[in-house]
């Protein structure tokens, strides 16, 4: 399975510093081939609380051979972002 990440995606994780490897791991627990092919999937990870301080918020399609990751961010993101932008 190849992850692709859109450049919206890409700018969330740089953003909020999310290491990719989480996500591809995440992603390969769950997903699991199991998800319709060409359908929007969101869903939101506890796995990574104690690291990150709020769940990950992931939304995904399933391409069949690929899975294009549409945006990634820490599920309180007002709080984040303030923390960020001051």
């Amino acid at each position: 399975m190849t992850i692709y990440y859109t450049r919206h995606a890409r700018q969330r994780i740089k953003l909020y510093q999310i290491d990719k490897d989480d996500i591809e791991n995440i992603l390969l627990k769950k997903e699991g081939g199991k998800e319709p092919i060409g359908e929007k999937k969101e869903f939101v990870a506890h796995d990574f609380v104690t690291k990150y301080g709020f769940p990950l918020k992931i939304a995904f399609v399933n391409e069949g051979h690929r899975v294009t990751v549409i945006t990634v961010f820490p599920f309180d993101r007002k709080t984040k972002y303030e923390d960020i932008v001051r």
